[in-house]
């Protein structure tokens, strides 16, 4: 699946990046996601509820994981899902 989105805001480059880094932030950057935690560098654990397919409002465990990270300008997030 690829999550594709484009904003603009009025505050400096590396203020948006920082704030990207934080896991309550980044969680609601991320659609269908309750909560994420820090668990190590660059890695964030939590859950995420969204429908594939046929099934509606499924629950998964989430991993994210930031990679390629280009302060202040770009990252890009690997998601790996589990769920029933």
């Amino acid at each position: 699946m690829l999550i594709e989105s484009e904003f603009s805001f009025d505050i400096p480059p590396e203020v948006v990046y920082d704030g990207l880094l934080d896991p309550d932030i980044l969680a609601s950057a991320l659609p269908g996601t309750d909560r994420l935690e820090l668990t190590g560098e660059d890695r964030y654990e939590g859950e995420m509820e969204a429908s594939v397919g046929p099934v509606t409002a499924a629950r998964f465990s989430v991993v994210v994981e930031l990679k390629e990270k280009v302060r202040p300008e770009s990252f890009d997030m690997h998601v790996d899902g589990k769920g029933k």
